[in-house]
């Protein structure tokens, strides 16, 4: 009966230690719940309440212990991913181009196409106007990602 009773316990304290660090979802927690209280239930049926209460106290101390060295061993980061991602998207506050500066739509613009500027593509906006290819374009406005142009008339 002792080897059930271990077993129970051993099984709830990995299955809420799953649930914790793991296996989202409540599930894995509950069962695991359930199979400690069930090992404390089986001590106190099966022998007398002195052996109950210390195998009730032993569980307890043993899971927060089982949590705590858990979040010690830092073991978040041994599952975890570390990598930083060190891309970024490239803005228009590098390039070499101006309000005002002149261009060719390089493809039409309905309304977002590319244009070239100063030997340079960019991924442009019209104000709102269909512009077609091979047209000259003037700058109106330096966005972060995007440059806005107008027919050059």
């Amino acid at each position: 009966m002792w080897a059930t009773i271990i077993t129970l316990i051993l099984v709830g304290i990995v299955l809420i230690i799953l649930e914790i660090i793991l296996i989202p979802g409540f599930i894995a927690g509950i069962i695991g719940a359930l199979s400690v209280l069930a090992g404390i239930y089986l001590s106190y049926s099966e022998f007398d309440s002195t052996t109950g209460n210390i195998v009730a106290a032993s569980s307890v101390a043993l899971t927060l212990v089982a949590i705590i060295l858990t979040f010690r061993m830092r073991t978040w980061d041994k599952i975890g991913l570390q990598d930083e991602m060190k891309w970024s998207v490239p803005g228009t506050e590098k390039l070499d181009i101006n309000e005002g500066d002149v261009g060719e739509t390089i493809s039409a613009l309905r309304p977002m196409g590319t244009v070239m500027i100063n030997d340079k593509t960019f991924e442009a906006e019209s104000t709102g106007d269909l512009i077609d290819e091979n047209t000259k374009v003037k700058v109106l406005k330096i966005l972060t990602n995007k440059v806005i142009v107008e027919t050059l008339n």
